[in-house]
């Protein structure tokens, strides 16, 4: 059985290796929400869905599942069971 050879990653410079590293102050934004609603969450130990946290905040599912998904790595309803 051959193992197929992996092409070596090429090293960046310093100029190319901050090109994905661009500063976005709304990101800072959603990060400031998200992590709110998440010490929200483990706050309190009422909210049993997610439709608990989307009423009590006034963000809709969708964005909420979304953001949550892009800055924490898992979904609300992930949170609300932890």
């Amino acid at each position: 059985m051959s193992v197929p050879n992996e092409r070596p990653t090429p090293r960046r410079s310093g100029a190319t290796s901050s090109l994905g590293r661009v500063s976005r102050p709304e990101l800072n934004v959603h990060r400031a929400t998200v992590n709110g609603l998440v010490d929200a969450i483990l706050a309190d130990r009422a909210i049993l869905k997610v439709d608990d946290i989307v009423d009590r905040h006034g963000t809709g599912k969708r964005n909420l599942h979304k953001l949550s998904r892009e800055y924490v790595g898992v979904t609300p309803k992930w949170v609300i069971l932890r």
